[in-house]
C-alpha cells in the first residue's frame, strides 16, 4: 500500500479506537519511508490525545526535524511543553509559528496566556496587541489585553479593554470582575461596586474569586 493509503487506513482505525492497528501503519510508513515527517505528527498526535506527553514529544520533535515550518506540529508541540511544565519551550513553539505566520491569532494569544502566567506582563501585552489587531472583535483577547495593561500600570488603558470586552461579552463574570479592581484602583468606588455585584449576579456558585469579590464589594470607603 502506499503511504497515503497506510495513513488513511491509521486514521480510520484511530476512529474505530483501534490504536495498536493504527499505530502499526505509521511504524510501516516510519521504516518505508524515513524522510516522511505525516506519521510521526499523527502518532505524536494519537499519543498526545492519549496523555502521553514524552511520548508525542518524542514523536513531534522527530516530525519538526523533518519539516520545521510545519504550523499543526509546533503547535501540538507548543501544547505537549505546555502539559510537562515547560513553559519557556511552548512559548518558543509558540514563537516560531508567529514568525512563520504573522498573522496567527492564536499562536499570539496562547504565547500571551502562558506569558502572563509565567509574570512576563509586558510581553503578554505585546502578544495580546497582536491578537487584538488580528481579532478586534476578540473578547478573550480584549480581557487579556486588558489584564496586560493594568499589570503593567496602565489602568487608564486597562479600562478601555475591559469596557469593550463587556461590550462584547456582557456575561464574562470575569471581565466585570477585572474591571471593578481597575475602577477601584482609579478611585471610582460606586462603579466599583456595580461590576463586583454584576460579576457575583452571572458567576456560578464555584467561583474562585466569589469570595474576593464579596469582600471587594463590601469594603468600606478608603
Amino acid at each position: 500500500k502506499s503511504n497515503k493509503a497506510l495513513t488513511n487506513r491509521a486514521r480510520g482505525w484511530r476512529k474505530k479506537g483501534r490504536e495498536d492497528l493504527a499505530q502499526a501503519d505509521y511504524e510501516t510508513i516510519m521504516n518505508f519511508a524515513p524522510q516522511d515527517a505525516n506519521p510521526w505528527f499523527e502518532r505524536g498526535v494519537m499519543r498526545y490525545d492519549r496523555r502521553d506527553w514524552q511520548g508525542a514529544l518524542d514523536d513531534l520533535n522527530r516530525g519538526i526535524s523533518l519539516n520545521p515550518k510545519w504550523p499543526d506540529a509546533l503547535r501540538y508541540r507548543a501544547l505537549t511543553h505546555q502539559q510537562l511544565g515547560d513553559f519557556k519551550s511552548a512559548i518558543r513553539d509558540f514563537g516560531l509559528i508567529v514568525g512563520y505566520s504573522p498573522n496567527n491569532y492564536d499562536a499570539y494569544y496562547a504565547r500571551g496566556t502562558l506569558r502572563a502566567k509565567t509574570k512576563d506582563w509586558k510581553g503578554a501585552l505585546g502578544d495580546f496587541d497582536h491578537a487584538v489587531r488580528i481579532k478586534p472583535q476578540s473578547h478573550s483577547a480584549r480581557y487579556w489585553r486588558g489584564a496586560a495593561r493594568r499589570q503593567t500600570g496602565d489602568r487608564a488603558g486597562a479600562l478601555v479593554e475591559l469596557n469593550e470586552a463587556v461590550r462584547l461579552n456582557p456575561r464574562s463574570y470575569e471581565a466585570f470582575y477585572l474591571r471593578g479592581r481597575t475602577h477601584d484602583e482609579l478611585g471610582m468606588r460606586n462603579e466599583a461596586i456595580a461590576d463586583y455585584t454584576r460579576a457575583l449576579d452571572l458567576a456560578p456558585e464555584d467561583w474562585n474569586y466569589r469570595s474576593e469579590a464579596r469582600r471587594f464589594r463590601e469594603e468600606p470607603p478608603k
